[in-house]
């Protein structure tokens, strides 16, 4: 898919949001927000999201909804792995 998307939130070490949308809003759109918050103790604690709306949404998530969350996990896991390890780099 040809997604148009905009950086909405970008506050280094605290947040980052997007939203875009194929064809138009009303069509498809998505919303993706990474809060980090720092914890008392070593470490931080991520929060991802992500919101879909409009009139394919449904037909996005019966297609690609398999393959959307294993791509989410995927994502989550390699910025698990990149936080835990510094020096980490996937090749």
């Amino acid at each position: 898919m040809n997604v148009s998307a905009i950086i909405e939130l970008a506050e280094p070490e605290r947040l980052l949001t997007w939203r875009g949308h194929v064809l138009a809003t009303w069509f498809f759109e998505g919303y993706r927000k990474f809060a980090i918050q720092p914890m008392e103790s070593a470490g931080a604690s991520v929060t991802h999201v992500e919101d879909i709306h409009g009139l394919f949404a449904p037909v996005f998530g019966i297609a690609m909804g398999g393959a959307a969350k294993r791509s989410h996990g995927e994502l989550n896991e390699a910025l698990r792995s990149r936080a835990e390890n510094p020096g980490y780099e996937k090749e």
